[in-house]
């Protein structure tokens, strides 16, 4: 497979990828929406003829085909200094990479094989010298364990982009240990501002209700209602920036088309909190088999602060995900006070750029450590590793 700077999205052969992508994939339950034929489907539709990417087709270990959307983009380091970057299921694109994957890894595969299916995705691409680095985005903490030690195998140098703590709620847990109470796994602080939350909502405004949207259109109707609330809390004097995602045509183009697909799928949930009828907030959540993942909220702070309703919001709505039966209510990346809060257990999420020991990115890594250093505020990065076995014991 070779990838030129200019190799944009054609041909019939990566036509007849995605159609048996698509196909099989609607066969197959995704363990996470992010790795799903909706998301797939999204992506694609998203970035023909924006971007250049390419299907890249593989095999499990049972011979079943998966298959990964390869991104790839020729980059002028310092105005000077030519990158070719690939990235595993991006674009290498900003205003189409703002959905901002995570649970990252190959479509239809079983996460227990992502090692193998990852070492076969490298085996390829080192095929072919026309390229520096391979981004992998939104890596959980086990499958960045697995991609450096491929890394070090293969004699490619790794740096750490981003790194994220990603926290969670284990409603089996609450389940066994608590008989099902939530409130009883918090905190003592925690328990009392959700209780007062809620009397003050019921006091101030009248009874508090969560709905759940009984349809796409209805979800896509609350889609709308939710960007102002996200533009508020999100949304920036210059909207070229994207802070909220509300300011981004892409986002808002790639999302309309996720919940289209997905929800007849079950794999969206979208929520709406109320409290007298007056609105204090949506949540977009994604749903793979028994895990809910929220997404982004759009929240009325106009309704009183004393109300918390974000918090308030996520105790509503992991309330009946308990009641219904799922296993886990994850905050996915990013580290808020209301998700600690909230959280019972945490995992890491990992940026990571798997490059070629090129004398140039050497330099530009140099540099960048040192600026860095000279600044203060040091760059995260990944030195390379010189044995592979190091990287089971990272933590």
């Amino acid at each position: 497979m070779r990838l030129t700077p200019s190799s944009a999205f054609s041909g019939q052969v990566h036509q007849e990828i995605i159609d048996r992508a698509l196909h099989l994939l609607s066969k197959r339950p995704s363990d996470s929406v992010y790795l799903s034929q909706s998301w797939f489907a999204a992506s694609v539709e998203s970035w023909r003829d924006r971007a250049s990417f390419k299907p890249v087709e593989l095999v499990n270990k049972s011979g079943a085909p998966i298959w990964a959307l390869i991104g790839e983009k020729l980059e002028w380091r310092h105005g000077v200094m030519p990158v070719r970057v690939l990235a595993l299921n991006q674009a290498c694109d900003p205003t189409l990479d703002q959905p901002w994957i995570e649970r990252n890894g190959f479509f239809g595969e079983h996460p227990q094989e992502f090692e193998s299916h990852l070492e076969q995705l490298l085996d390829r691409l080192l095929q072919d010298e026309n390229w520096d680095e391979l981004r992998l985005p939104g890596l959980t903490g086990e499958f960045a364990r697995q991609a450096l030690y491929q890394a070090a195998r293969m004699g490619l140098v790794a740096r750490l982009d981003l790194e994220q703590p990603s926290f969670n709620i284990d409603l089996n847990g609450i389940r066994s240990k608590y008989s099902g109470n939530y409130l009883s796994a918090l905190s003592a602080n925690t328990r009392q501002q959700l209780r007062r939350s809620k009397r003050l909502a019921e006091q101030t405004l009248g009874p508090v209700v969560l709905e759940e949207a009984a349809s796409a259109d209805q979800a896509l109707s609350w889609f709308d209602e939710t960007a102002p609330l996200h533009r508020a809390r999100w949304g920036q004097d210059k909207p070229q920036s994207f802070d909220s995602g509300f300011d981004n045509p892409d986002f808002l183009a790639f999302h309309r088309r996720l919940i289209s697909h997905g929800f007849a799928d079950r794999a969206i949930q979208y929520l709406k909190c109320s409290a007298g009828g007056v609105t204090f907030a949506y949540l977009y959540n994604f749903v793979s088999g028994d895990r809910v993942h929220f997404y982004l909220s759009g929240v009325n702070y106009g309704v009183s602060h004393a109300i918390r309703p974000g918090m308030l919001a996520h105790w509503m709505a992991i309330e009946k995900n308990l009641s219904e039966g799922k296993s886990l209510y994850d905050f996915l990346a990013g580290d808020a006070r209301y998700k600690r809060s909230l959280s019972t257990g945490e995992d890491r999420t990992l940026w990571l750029v798997l490059r070629r020991p090129r004398w140039r990115l050497e330099l530009e890594n140099w540099a960048r450590r040192l600026k860095g250093k000279l600044s203060g505020n040091p760059v995260n990065s990944l030195n390379r590793i010189p044995h592979p076995e190091r990287i089971r014991q990272i933590n």
